[in-house]
């Protein structure tokens, strides 16, 4: 079901551990076609459907279950999705001028993988602190907001990534749909 990990499995063998991991959660849960592309000894892109990355998505927004099942442990979810930067910083602490940007750096910290919003008032952006995100090189975005019992995926192919606003524009038709 996943990518290859040969070269990373034979010198690193938790990753082949890993990866026999995920495929026994995610097959029985529906979730098919996943491919990690591997450079050198690490995976380095992952491609699906976005009906997987939906389900992925709503297994996060479930608090780490898919249909009743546990993917991931409560415990994990949360330390993915609590800000690890050095005294509550910002990613615009630490970003490299002109970064990666489809994620805003203003009020997000960042967890294990993700970008944690610090709130609207310290991001200028619509949404609740807590709430935790990431986007791709196309320009391709998701979001999962507890407080809201929301999750948001965004696909699309434009590159490089931050050429458009998308989540400038995204974000509030979505929170101003919500009853």
């Amino acid at each position: 079901m996943f990518g290859s990990y040969q070269a990373a499995g034979s010198l690193f063998p938790e990753v082949t551990w890993l990866q026999q991991q995920l495929e026994e959660m995610f097959q029985p849960a529906g979730v098919s076609g996943i491919r990690s592309l591997a450079r050198g000894a690490f995976p380095a892109i992952n491609v699906g459907t976005t009906a997987d990355y939906v389900r992925f998505c709503s297994m996060l927004a479930g608090g780490g279950t898919l249909d009743g099942r546990r993917v991931l442990s409560r415990k994990t979810l949360e330390l993915m999705t609590v800000n690890h930067l050095p005294g509550d910083g910002d990613m615009s602490d630490f970003a490299l001028p002109m970064g990666y940007g489809e994620v805003g750096f203003a009020g997000n910290g960042f967890g294990l993988t993700v970008a944690v919003s610090k709130g609207p008032q310290a991001s200028g952006t619509v949404g609740s602190a807590g709430a935790f995100m990431w986007g791709g090189a196309a320009s391709t975005t998701f979001w999962v907001d507890p407080t809201e019992d929301l999750a948001v995926v965004f696909m699309t192919q434009l590159m490089p990534s931050g050429t458009f606003n998308f989540g400038g524009q995204l974000r509030p038709l979505v929170y101003a749909a919500l009853l």
